[in-house]
């Protein structure tokens, strides 16, 4: 039987509108289902996709209930239901988050849960607690010493935390190891433990992990982001992505021969890519005095030269074609020109 949203009863403690709210237990994000018509069985996590019950949360006052004859635990997956959490995320590698970037819209929600107006929540964000994950490792004592936050609301999100039966997902250093992300801004593959992208420079916020694993990948420096690409391209030689990172990072360890030899097995795996010949133009153009490089470098740009040729005369073409039709005024079908 189908239960709409608008036929919900009232909250009980304050009278106020009750909505459908998804607490996931993979990734830690609440999402409170402001949109939804009716109660499902289960909704993915609009974060990572994961199906999760949905339970009842007052828009007002933020009180929690069962939803109505929903059983009390996730429900069991299928084999059919499976397919579901492509639908919720993009297929392909996780993105990293730039240093600063906040979905403070889906915090607050989060924050709300977990008894907090919106001032108190804006006051966590800015100073640093911008993910579940970083408000769930904080002491009672760090949050009670936020001025706007208190003793007594600490007191209270900390228990609601345990309430939720939040706990951070258990990795080993080598899942983190093989775990492969990207760029937001240009989509270079980087690794969960890159301080920042190798290709675009721009600085990572910190992933979910134990602090002893983080001190363990930050005590290895670019080594071990190397021993990553390294350790990917083992399991999938063919991928121009890896290769193409890998390379860029060689270039900025000074191992010049190497990084040169990653762009060209890069170039031979997508030979159409624009930026794996413009990287090894840049890099071949640092070290022309060379005489095997200055070779290289001539015939890598002569390549690009061609892709240009080509496009303008693809180009020229199409606007000769454009130049020899025109609409029909009646009918708007095309029609030589006269």
């Amino acid at each position: 039987m189908t239960v709409r949203v608008d036929d919900l009863p009232p909250c009980e403690a304050c009278g106020g509108k009750v909505l459908p709210v998804v607490l996931c237990e993979s990734c830690g994000a609440v999402t409170i289902l402001r949109e939804a018509r009716a109660l499902a069985q289960a909704s993915p996590c609009p974060e990572c996709g994961t199906p999760n019950s949905e339970q009842l949360i007052c828009d007002q006052c933020h009180t929690r209930y069962p939803a109505p004859g929903m059983p009390p635990g996730p429900p069991p997956m299928s084999p059919s239901d499976k397919p579901a959490e492509s639908a919720a995320v993009p297929v392909g590698r996780s993105r990293r988050r730039i240093k600063g970037e906040v979905d403070s819209g889906a915090l607050t929600d989060l924050l709300k849960v977990l008894g907090l107006d919106a001032s108190r929540a804006q006051a966590l964000i800015d100073r640093g607690y911008d993910a579940p994950w970083k408000i769930a490792r904080a002491k009672e004592d760090q949050l009670a010493r936020i001025p706007e936050v208190g003793p007594i609301a600490a007191r209270k999100m900390v228990a609601s935390f345990h309430l939720l039966n939040y706990a951070p997902p258990k990795q080993t250093k080598e899942s983190i190891a093989q775990a492969e992300y990207e760029c937001p801004l240009c989509q270079c593959v980087t690794s969960a433990f890159s301080l920042d992208c190798i290709e675009c420079g721009a600085p990572f916020d910190e992933e979910e992990m134990e602090e002893d694993l983080r001190r363990a990948f930050t005590g290895e420096g670019l080594a071990g982001l190397l021993a990553f690409y390294d350790g990917r391209l083992a399991e999938k030689p063919d991928d121009a992505e890896l290769w193409y990172a890998r390379g860029l990072l060689l270039d900025s360890l000074s191992q010049t021969d190497e990084a040169i030899a990653s762009l060209d097995r890069a170039a031979s795996k997508a030979p159409d890519s624009k930026k794996m010949k413009v990287a090894k133009l840049r890099l071949q153009a640092k070290h022309f005095r060379r005489p095997e490089v200055s070779a290289k470098l001539r015939s890598t740009a002569n390549s690009l030269l061609d892709d240009v040729a080509w496009e303008e005369e693809v180009a020229q073409l199409d606007r000769v074609i454009s130049e020899a039709e025109r609409e029909c005024p009646s009918c708007g079908a095309t029609v030589p020109a006269e």
